[in-house]
């Protein structure tokens, strides 16, 4: 199950549909391949990524007199 919390606000609860049982043999190796093509994805959409050994961030950047229309960008 998956959860986020953002702001003070939480998501609605849901089932996670892929992942890897942490601390599994394989754990690496598929992660690796989950992976491997995030920052393409990524890319495609404009969008940045900053990778580490345990976690990805996505983000967008913007300049300053862009900001409303950044919150503005709905993702879908």
């Amino acid at each position: 199950m998956q959860q986020i919390s953002y702001d003070g606000q939480l998501s609605t609860i849901r089932a996670l549909v892929f992942g890897v049982p942490q601390g599994s043999v394989l754990g690496s190796v598929l992660y690796i391949f989950y992976i491997v093509e995030l920052k393409q994805v990524v890319a495609r959409h404009d969008m940045c990524l900053h990778q580490f050994p345990d976690d990805s961030q996505v983000y967008i950047s913007v300049a300053i007199s862009d900001t409303t229309i950044a919150i503005d960008i709905e993702c879908g």
